[in-house]
């Protein structure tokens, strides 16, 4: 159960943007941003700013990574714990962090469920984003920034 609480932490995680590089391309025609998280996850979509397309692939990658982090952290952190002697109050404390990142990741797996594109249609296949190939297509340069917190 911890472990399926992590990962789910860890999707709530990846589709916020919190942590993930924006990238911008620039060219003569309009080009969606793009986001990853290491992995190229989702594209805005040219027509409507409320529109996400996602890649299936970047999104499982993504929240494995983010998974091997929380992991590292909840193990660094059951260490730590483990020398004080009140641990009532770091049980409860636990309990909200935990509680509070568990909202967190359903508000954001509920928004972007919301927000998605119609990626899946018919004859469209967004299993996977190459933002590369689209780019050397539209002969777009693109660059990225590490972002922080972009909700």
């Amino acid at each position: 159960m911890k472990y399926l609480l992590i990962i789910y932490i860890a999707l709530g995680l990846v589709l916020s943007c919190i942590i993930s590089i924006e990238y911008n391309c620039l060219g003569d025609e309009m080009f969606p941003k793009f986001y990853g998280s290491p992995f190229v996850f989702v594209k805005t979509s040219i027509a409507s700013s409320l529109e996400y397309y996602y890649g299936i692939l970047g999104i499982i990658l993504n929240t494995l990574i983010w998974s091997l982090v929380l992991l590292v952290i909840n193990l660094f952190i059951r260490k730590l714990t483990k020398k004080v002697k009140d641990l009532k109050i770091i049980k409860w404390f636990r309990i909200l962090i935990i509680g509070f990142l568990l909202l967190f990741s359903t508000l954001n797996i509920l928004m972007s469920y919301e927000l998605s594109g119609r990626g899946f249609d018919e004859n469209l296949n967004y299993w996977h984003l190459n933002m590369e190939e689209d780019a050397k297509i539209w002969k777009m340069n693109c660059e990225g920034k590490i972002r922080l917190f972009l909700i």
